[in-house]
């Protein structure tokens, strides 16, 4: 017979065993990407505010080519501090990291991964449509709609995910925002892009 102490402990041994294999399987599942490929991140720095094409992630961390300021490469060093605003799928991420490897050769920079990096969705506020005429970066533009975060906007200015803009209209303040998504549409029987927009005040 098969004393109770011996089925516990075997009953037990069977736990551990599940235990060490679901961790291991959830060590080996690769989380999925919340940031779009190949978009320009914003990067608050002391060097001041820095544009950089996101390459990818490693296993290291995030990996960005080396900002450039008027013409030239910044020159930015490891352990450097790093505020960053970044698109995603769908929504904006704001967090501070900082640089934890460069590559002189390649000018690739690679930021430290953060766990949870703060995610501002612009669906999630309540949201005022309109049909106000405004400029983007001075380019002629139709406001749709607007929140206390950010807004939506029609134009004809040559944009893409991750570009900082100056929205001006007659009844607002200016203000700088950032362009969370950039799809095709078109204004005045003309080509033109449908942009989500975050107000920089707002993802900082």
């Amino acid at each position: 017979m098969v004393s109770e102490l011996q089925l516990s402990l075997w009953f037990f041994g069977l736990w551990a065993v599940a235990v060490v294999i679901a961790t291991l399987i959830a060590r080996r599942r690769r989380p999925e990407p919340i940031f779009q490929p190949k978009t320009f991140w914003r990067l608050r720095t002391e060097r001041g505010v820095l544009r950089a094409r996101f390459i990818g992630e490693t296993s290291r961390g995030y990996q960005i080519e080396a900002p450039m300021a008027q013409g030239a490469y910044v020159a930015l060093r490891t352990g450097d501090q790093v505020y960053v605003e970044a698109p995603g799928f769908g929504e904006a991420f704001t967090f501070r990291t900082q640089v934890v490897d460069r590559d002189s050769k390649t000018r690739v920079l690679t930021l430290k991964r953060v766990k949870q990096p703060v995610a501002h969705n612009r669906r999630d506020q309540g949201r005022i449509k309109s049909e106000e005429k405004i400029t983007l970066n001075g380019v002629p533009s139709l406001l749709l709609d607007q929140s206390a975060g950010g807004a939506k906007v029609l134009t004809a200015a040559d944009l893409s995910a991750g570009d900082v803009v100056r929205l001006e209209s007659a009844t607002e303040p200016t203000r700088m925002a950032f362009a969370l998504e950039v799809l095709p549409d078109t204004l005045d029987g003309r080509l033109a892009s449908c942009v989500r927009l975050i107000f920089a005040d707002a993802a900082s």
